[in-house]
């Protein structure tokens, strides 16, 4: 019963209500991973990073082959700027469920975060082969490359992820600026007409671009 109600609130983004429950669930079920699992989502959401770490350590103590606990648990070590313990979550979680594209993608963010450029744009490739409409890894994998200054590869990884998604501001103002790095002012202009509309403040940062 407790349980059904850590859901409930959960699915209601009531984070504040669910760790209660969460806590009650855990007492009349100790060995319960799925109520640590869900505090530490909870605790992610009040933004108590340390607390969410704690508990899906627990969730993984309770469930050694909870592979969404090493997900979340290498998550939170991005957050931590711990990149280490992430990719190692992260490779945990992909060796349990090779299947997960968000498990690909966090492991690319780490090894980004460590200057293990190439290793991360092959975790992205990895992620989209998984899940080829998976636009966060499009994103990622369009930044490595703007940091390795391969801009045409990054332009496309930006192309997909409008692509997925025609109302992604933050891609499309990427994709104007890095067409005006390669002269393709035309290409930058087109950005900022849709941007006009869709995201009136990024609008305004490409035209000031645009003017200089």
């Amino acid at each position: 019963m407790h349980y059904n109600l850590v859901l409930t609130y959960s699915d209601l983004g009531r984070w504040e209500e669910t760790v209660a429950a969460c806590k009650i669930a855990a007492r009349l079920q100790p060995k319960l991973p799925e109520a640590y699992f869900l505090l530490g989502l909870s605790y992610v959401n009040l933004g108590d990073y340390l607390a969410a770490l704690e508990m899906y350590q627990v969730a993984i103590r309770a469930k050694p082959d909870y592979d969404d606990a090493y997900n979340n648990l290498g998550n939170v070590y991005i957050h931590l700027k711990e990149y280490g313990q992430a990719a190692e979550n992260f490779t945990r979680a992909i060796e349990l469920k090779p299947g997960g594209a968000p498990a690909h993608n966090g492991l690319g963010e780490a090894l980004r975060n460590l200057g293990r450029y190439e290793e991360a744009l092959n975790s992205y490739r990895q992620a989209v082969r998984v899940d080829r409409d998976y636009a966060v890894a499009y994103h990622n994998m369009g930044l490595t490359y703007i940091q390795l200054k391969q801009f045409k590869e990054a332009v496309e990884s930006y192309r997909q992820v409008v692509r997925v998604n025609l109302k992604d501001g933050p891609a499309r103002y990427n994709l104007g600026v890095i067409c005006m790095s390669l002269k393709d002012r035309q290409a930058a202009m087109n950005e900022y007409e849709i941007l006009k509309t869709l995201a009136p403040d990024l609008a305004a940062r490409l035209n000031e671009l645009l003017q200089k």
